[in-house]
């Protein structure tokens, strides 16, 4: 899980209460939280807490 949604959920109050206040299932941030996160909502999640979009998005593995 990305630093910056972590911080979110904290200071959102919870998965359910981040869930409730952008309108998506509590389970769909279990998959976020597993890296499972989409370019759109990782803006949604900007616009809310003023985070750059880039640092909800987990960094690739490397495949050196």
């Amino acid at each position: 899980m990305s630093n910056a949604l972590e911080q979110t959920i904290t200071k959102e109050g919870g998965r359910d209460a981040l869930a409730n206040k952008l309108g998506v299932h509590p389970n769909t941030i279990r998959y976020w939280e597993s890296g499972l996160i989409t370019v759109k909502r990782a803006r949604q999640l900007s616009e809310l807490t003023g985070i750059p979009w880039q640092d909800f998005i987990p960094p690739s593995p490397s495949n050196s």
